[in-house]
C-alpha cells in the first residue's frame, strides 16, 4: 500500500543543554541558576496531519465570577421544589436549646417546665402533637394548686413547647369532672394571669385565652362574676377585629348563660353594643 517513504514519521523532542545564567542575591554574591529553553513538541507527519498550535487557556477573574453565582442560584431555584417542604414550620417560635441562662427570658412557667415541675411531656405523633401525663398522675385525684396558676400563667408563652404545653395542660384539667372545689378556692390566683393572656399582642395567644375563660365558665358558673369586669375590658380592645370578633362574641354568650342575669349589665356595660339575639 504504502512505501518506506511514506510512512508517517516522527520528529523527536529536541534536547538543548541548559543555560546558566549568574543571579545578584542581597550579599552581591554571584549565583548560577540553570534555565530551561522550552522544547518543541512535534506531531506524526503525514497525510492530513498539519501542525497545529494550542488556543491560550482564558481565565476568569472574580468580578465575572460573583457575576455568575447568582445566574447560576436562579438556575438551580427553578429546578425541583421551589421551596422545602418544612418551610411552613419556620414561623413557629421555639425555644433555643443551647442558649445560656442570661440569654433565655423565662417567665415563671418557663422556669418551672425547665425544672420538671411539671409532669407531662410533647408526645410527637405521626399527624398531631398532644401532651402525655407522667403515670403516676391521676387528675382526679391530683390538687390543682399550684399546677393550674403556674399554667395559666404560661398562657402568655410565645414559643414551643411552652405555649403548647400550658393551654393544653389547663384544657386537660378543666375538662375532668367533678372539679369545681379544686378550682373555686384558687380563683384569684386564676384571673390575674388570664387578663394578662388576654391583653396580649399575639392572637394565638388571645385565642387561647379566649377558650381558657369559656372552659372556665362552663366549670364554676357565677362564681367567676366577680372578676368579669377585670377580664373583659381587654377584650373590648380586640372587638374591631373581624377575624376575632365571633369568637368573642360565642365567648361572651356563653358567659352570659353561666353567670346569670347580672352578667348582662356587666357585659353592657363594657359593651353597649353586646346584644345576645
Amino acid at each position: 500500500m504504502f512505501s518506506k517513504a511514506s510512512k508517517p514519521t516522527s520528529v523527536p523532542l529536541s534536547k538543548e543543554p541548559l543555560k546558566q545564567t549568574t543571579v545578584t542575591n542581597k550579599n552581591n554574591i554571584m549565583e548560577p541558576t540553570k534555565t530551561k529553553t522550552p522544547s518543541t513538541l512535534s506531531r506524526p507527519l503525514g497525510v492530513g496531519n498539519t501542525v497545529g498550535m494550542q488556543k491560550p487557556i482564558q481565565t476568569q477573574t472574580k468580578s465575572t465570577l460573583q457575576k455568575q453565582a447568582p445566574q447560576q442560584f436562579e438556575e438551580q431555584k427553578t429546578q425541583g421544589f421551589t421551596s422545602k417542604p418544612s418551610a411552613k414550620y419556620t414561623s413557629i417560635k421555639t425555644v433555643d436549646l443551647f442558649a445560656t441562662n442570661k440569654n433565655q427570658n423565662t417567665n415563671s412557667f418557663a422556669y418551672v417546665y425547665n425544672a420538671g415541675g411539671i409532669p407531662c411531656r410533647v408526645n410527637h405523633g405521626s399527624v398531631h402533637m398532644y401532651i402525655q401525663w407522667n403515670k403516676d398522675v391521676d387528675l382526679k385525684s391530683m390538687p390543682y394548686d399550684p399546677l393550674l396558676a403556674t399554667c395559666f400563667e404560661g398562657l402568655i408563652e410565645e414559643k414551643h413547647p411552652y405555649n403548647f404545653i400550658a393551654y393544653n395542660c389547663i384544657k386537660d384539667m378543666l375538662e375532668q369532672e367533678n372539679v369545681e372545689d379544686k378550682i373555686v378556692p384558687m380563683i384569684n390566683k386564676l384571673a390575674w394571669p388570664l387578663r394578662n393572656a388576654l391583653q396580649h399582642n399575639n392572637e394565638k395567644n388571645f385565642e387561647n385565652a379566649l377558650t381558657v375563660l369559656k372552659l372556665l365558665s362552663d366549670k364554676i358558673g357565677p362564681n367567676l362574676n366577680p372578676h368579669l369586669k377585670n377580664l373583659l375590658q381587654p377584650i373590648v380592645k380586640k372587638m374591631n377585629k373581624p377575624q376575632l370578633r365571633e369568637k368573642i362574641f360565642v365567648t361572651l354568650r356563653t358567659l352570659e348563660e353561666n353567670g346569670g342575669s347580672d352578667v348582662l349589665k356587666t357585659i353592657k356595660s363594657c359593651i353597649p353594643t353586646y346584644s345576645n339575639v
